[in-house]
């Protein structure tokens, strides 16, 4: 591998995350990255024993909206390429529904 090629890869991989968070009192949106950021993947689980809301922001504004996730499931999307261009927001009325994102900041 070049020393070129090889740095871009460094790179890259520098560059990704992995956002899992909760918010720690229902119905209170949380921050969990502040900056951009470009989710690949989102997956929101839902540990209670009841169906539950959620919503995801950018910023003060929601981005994907609310949905509401039954109980013991899992809401996910895959190849997202969903842009945050102030931060990754999340609230649910619930504390133990799980937010998790893969992605990279641009």
């Amino acid at each position: 591998m070049s020393e070129k090629l090889s740095k871009r890869v460094f790179l890259d991989v520098a560059k990704r995350r992995r956002i899992t968070d909760t918010v720690d009192i229902g119905s209170t949106k949380k921050v969990l990255y502040t900056g951009r950021f470009t989710a690949m993947s989102v997956v929101v689980s839902n540990d209670s024993t009841s169906s539950v809301w959620f919503e995801i922001y950018d910023g003060d504004d929601k981005i994907i909206g609310r949905r509401n996730l039954a109980a013991n499931s899992t809401w996910e999307i895959t190849e997202a390429w969903l842009p945050f261009y102030v931060s990754v927001g999340f609230n649910s009325d619930v504390t133990t529904t799980i937010f998790t994102s893969g992605g990279f900041v641009p």
